[in-house]
């Protein structure tokens, strides 16, 4: 079996002609009163008390980002601070930090165990690989840690919430729209 991921860098670092790929990434304050941290006063002196705030409330979006930053071999990734300018102006905001990582030193920062990544991409292929041919719902209970499957009455898509899955079918789509095959949009 091949595997093949479009990854993306957002930006190139040029400095003594030695070029860096960076990905750059936002994290959004949520109203401060209901968050009980306010990035405005704690971001200066206690960083690393808003990053394991985020941590704890985006784990996923974090490990999301630092994923795609080690796939796409990204020398750098960034981490900016975004709140609002005014609570209720959802238009306007400012950046209140930017952070740097190196992805690797990231992914051990919050404990991400890139081997655990691949076995969990290998679980979900291998039962994949196991069903008849056609379109199925992957449904995680969020109490247990098995999947299960479900094949709808109706037509849809596989859903799964991984980067890798989501890169591989896109491809897919992109190949069999180019080979003509008539491949539609859901």
């Amino acid at each position: 079996m091949h595997l093949i991921a479009r990854c993306e860098v957002q930006s190139v670092n040029e400095i003594n002609k030695q070029r860096s790929f960076l990905t750059l990434n936002a994290l959004n304050e949520f109203d401060s009163k209901y968050s009980g941290v306010d990035w405005r006063q704690k971001l200066e002196t206690q960083r690393g008390a808003v990053l394991a705030t985020e941590l704890k409330n985006n784990a996923n979006k974090l490990a999301k980002w630092t994923a795609q930053a080690l796939l796409a071999s990204a020398d750098y990734m960034k981490l900016g601070f975004v709140s609002r300018v005014h609570p209720r102006d959802h238009f306007n905001h400012v950046i209140l930090a930017v952070q740097q990582y190196k992805p690797r030193d990231f992914a051990s920062q919050i404990n991400l165990n890139t081997s655990n990544m691949w076995g969990i991409v290998k679980s979900i292929v291998d039962l994949c690989m196991k069903l008849n041919e056609g379109k199925y719902v992957l449904v995680k209970d969020p109490s247990k840690p098995q999947r299960s499957k479900h094949n709808p009455l109706w037509k849809m898509l596989m859903l799964v919430k991984l980067v890798l899955l989501q890169m591989m079918w896109k491809t897919k789509k992109l190949l069999l729209k180019h080979r003509g095959d008539g491949c539609r949009r859901s």
